[in-house]
């Protein structure tokens, strides 16, 4: 069934473009689709890219093509370069991508219209989202805060952007440059990032934009670990940024979460941990000093000696209960 558009009755109304990446999400496809067309806007447009999906994704995007400003299926090399075919087509002064799986809630696209009249020179709208299972019942909730910086953003002491609850101004790509195609999990984290790092900071909208679906077969542990690590590297380029002061905080933070990946995906390795932390250990000696990798060590049935004392203290590395004892 095809779904009419209604008139919006907003007095200012920026042209808006929906990006849908897809891959095997042939389940949940249809309601993202008719999420978009159900807002009665009249100036958006939705771009669906799929990525080679064998379900039945295909046979329902061909259902709402007439509906769709374009889209296409076929291998691609991840959904960052899948979103960037889009923006090159895009005409939308705003872009939201919106993940097949989830839900564009209802006043979506006339909250932006609002917020663009009051505020015409805000380029990047946060807002608020719902987390929902694979049967649309509500989980929890994602708020926006306004605070917080590049060091902020860096050291995942901000609270997360659920996916579909941003919109950018479009322009921001060309200034900025498109997606890093290079990541597969962390390419949302390393744009904002890099908006963050060139001045360029979100506004809060108060409206709940979408519903991102949570299920048991949406991120395996091998994922969550792989855009983790991906996460830190992205930090890393941005380093220079921030302030003398910042810049051994963040070094620290991320030396902490690489331990604590390396130690996950140890767990994932099963009977080859022993080999796989003992490989991470010398990429990174001064871990030894870390109690945290040291439990992680013995648990998987390698034991290792106790540094001396003061070691840790010399190093500048080690996790906290190492150093306070160092000192």
């Amino acid at each position: 069934m095809r779904h009419r558009r209604g008139k919006s009755n907003m007095p200012t109304q920026p042209t808006i473009t929906v990006i849908t990446p897809n891959l095997n999400a042939g389940r949940f496809i249809e309601a993202c689709i008719c999420s978009v067309l159900d807002q009665g806007y009249p100036h958006a447009e939705h771009f669906v890219v799929d990525g080679g999906s064998d379900d039945s994704s295909v046979a329902v995007i061909r259902r709402y093509e007439d509906e769709l400003a374009g889209w296409r299926s076929g291998p691609d090399d991840g959904p960052a370069a899948a979103i960037n075919w889009a923006l090159e087509k895009a005409t939308g002064q705003f872009v939201i991508i919106l993940p097949s799986d989830s839900v564009m809630m209802p006043g979506t696209l006339d909250a932006i219209a609002h917020m663009h009249a009051k505020a015409p020179n805000a380029d990047w709208l946060v807002g608020h989202a719902r987390h929902i299972d694979e049967f649309d019942e509500t989980i929890s909730y994602t708020s926006p805060r306004p605070e917080g910086g590049l060091a902020t953003w860096l050291m995942h002491n901000a609270q997360p952007i659920a996916p579909g609850s941003t919109a950018y101004r479009r322009s921001l790509f060309s200034q900025h440059g498109w997606l890093d195609a290079s990541l597969m999990h962390a390419w949302d984290y390393e744009f904002h990032a890099r908006l963050l790092s060139r001045g360029v900071g979100p506004m809060v909208l108060r409206h709940e934009m979408a519903s991102v679906r949570e299920t048991g077969e949406k991120r395996t542990m091998n994922e969550t670990i792989n855009r983790g690590i991906e996460q830190i590297a992205a930090a890393e380029r941005y380093t220079d940024a921030l302030t003398p002061e910042q810049r051994p905080v963040l070094w620290r933070n991320l030396d902490e979460r690489r331990q604590i990946f390396a130690i996950a995906e140890a767990e994932a390795c099963g009977a080859s941990a022993q080999k796989m932390l003992w490989g991470r250990l010398m990429d990174r000696p001064w871990w030894i000093h870390s109690d945290r990798f040291r439990r992680a060590m013995r648990g998987s049935g390698l034991g290792l000696p106790m540094p001396a004392s003061g070691a840790a203290a010399e190093t500048g590395h080690g996790d906290e209960g190492t150093q306070r004892r160092a000192a």
